[in-house]
């Protein structure tokens, strides 16, 4: 950790700088998107808003950043994910108007399916119109997918029939010539778990410096940490809790990682394959015998198969295959948002099918969780207890890579993805990705791992549990070294002229 005088930063290192990058919502890949840049372009500043309701951050963020990004500077790119209205930002701040401005889609507003229960339809207008907006303002306009650049493109008139008159025209051409898809960059990480120097997006950090827009103490004294650093730490600290140690812990009034929910040691212990395999005391109804009585069975049944496969597929090192064939059951596991948009009802429905046709496997339920949590989630937990082996967000970024490594299948059944970094980190760590045949998926993804029912789900994840050995056979036909921060850092450093 590296103390820097905030004044001096301002009055002096600000003057050094060009690229300026804006995160309002600094969590998630929004957030592994800025540390990247951060870390890998040279004279650039990044000033960041906590990871917290994302409606108010959409509304209100111009305003706030206004007020916080130095009036005395050198700026000559500003890269903002679209989260920010980028049209307002430019009327409060006119001296950043001459900036090469790049505005970054993870995602757009205009075809996000929203819950009309709960919120009100102008409200969701002025998301997608704050985008149009934003897009209309900036040189050059960003999108992680062609999914997601023609989605936007494709429904910008439909979406601004919503206004009763004065509809403007011909917006989608405006923008369209000033739009590129370049993909997500991932640092991806070692296969085996070993440390891997090139995906330490901090290496060299300390010679940038953060901005970020909490308040300053009265010591003006900004404490700055990387986020290796940070996860080492919070990996640590949670190590030391489960043994009982109080750790020290370290002053951070105002840092640039804002991970809120990093403190949270959200991670259910293990309940390992003795919980599945032992038998319960009681069986209170005769459909309950059955399933026990098969749930015994099939544990002889995977015995004779043995746990000495071997895996043909160059994909994995021999750690990541030692790990996926040791077990008798199929792991699965689930690492989105626990939002509405990543339709965890369906994905819950498929566990239940599973169990009730007496499949035994196990389950790690994994991402970040914001204020307004699912109540399917509560359920599932209850109810797939004696399946679960981990529930809830990794505080330790290396904790999550290894359920990741130790899984045999990552599921998707999102009703809004982009891109979805998370299925590829686990397809890069050996998992055999089951999406739908929609969204951004069919992009990335062959139609060996695509349904196109809930139903088509359930098939094949039952065929999976009762041969987990032959999924381990299956390769992955996708190269997700085409997605690393190595393939397309050129690309990204274009966007800043950077050569």
């Amino acid at each position: 950790m590296v103390l820097l005088d905030y004044k001096c930063i301002l009055k002096k290192e600000v003057k050094m700088t060009s690229v300026l990058l804006i995160e309002p919502f600094y969590t998630g890949s929004h957030r592994q998107l800025m540390d990247v840049l951060q870390s890998e372009i040279p004279g650039s500043a990044l000033v960041t808003m906590s990871g917290k309701k994302w409606p108010w951050r959409a509304r209100t963020a111009a305003l706030h950043l206004s007020q916080n990004i130095p009036r005395q500077h050198s700026f000559r790119t500003v890269f903002a994910s679209s989260v920010l209205n980028m049209a307002e930002l430019i009327a409060l701040r006119p001296d950043l108007a001459s900036t090469h401005k790049v505005l970054y889609f993870h995602e757009n507003q205009l075809t996000y399916p929203v819950q009309v229960h709960k919120q009100r339809p102008e409200r969701d207008f002025q998301f997608g119109y704050n985008q149009i907006l934003s897009a209309l303002v900036s040189d050059v306009v960003v999108f992680n997918s062609s999914y997601n650049m023609e989605t936007f493109l494709g429904n910008i008139n439909s979406f601004l029939k919503q206004m009763q008159e004065y509809r403007p025209k011909h917006l989608a051409d405006q923008i369209r010539d000033k739009c590129r898809v370049l993909h997500f960059p991932i640092m991806f990480p070692d296969r085996d778990g070993a440390v891997n120097e090139k995906s330490n997006v901090e290496k060299g950090r300390t010679k940038d410096f953060c901005l970020n827009s909490c308040p300053v103490k009265s010591n003006h004294f900004e404490s700055i940490m990387s986020s290796a650093e940070h996860e080492e730490q919070t990996c640590n600290n949670n190590k030391q809790s489960n043994e009982g140690v109080i750790s020290d812990s370290l002053s951070m009034p105002c840092t640039c990682i804002q991970s809120d929910s990093a403190s949270k040691d959200c991670m259910k212990p293990r309940s390992g394959l003795a919980e599945h395999s032992q038998p319960k005391q009681e069986h209170g109804s005769t459909e309950e015998k059955v399933l026990h009585e098969m749930e015994n069975n099939f544990c002889v049944n995977t015995d004779t198969l043995g746990t000495s496969v071997e895996l043909h597929d160059d994909r994995y090192s021999s750690s990541a295959k030692k790990m996926k064939v040791e077990h008798q059951f199929l792991h699965i596991v689930w690492p989105h948002r626990w939002e509405h948009d990543k339709n965890p009802e369906a994905f819950f429905r498929v566990m239940y099918q599973l169990r009730d046709a007496g499949c035994q496997f196990r389950l790690s339920v994994l991402g970040e969780q914001y204020t307004d949590v699912p109540v399917i989630f509560e359920e599932a937990n209850a109810a797939l207890k004696n399946h679960i082996e981990h529930w809830g967000y990794q505080a330790c970024k290396e904790d999550y890579y290894n359920v990741l490594r130790e899984a045999d299948v990552v599921v998707s059944t999102a009703n809004h993805e982009f891109f979805g970094v998370a299925v590829l980190e686990a397809v890069h760590l050996g998992c055999f990705p089951l999406v739908p045949n929609r969204l951004v998926y069919p992009e990335l993804f062959t139609k060996t791992h695509l349904y196109n029912t809930d139903n088509q789900l359930f098939k094949e994840l039952r065929n999976f549990c009762n041969n987990p050995h032959v999924l381990r056979h299956k390769q992955t036909q996708l190269n997700t070294e085409q997605y690393s921060w190595d393939v397309l850092k050129s690309r990204y450093l274009d966007l800043f002229h950077i050569t």
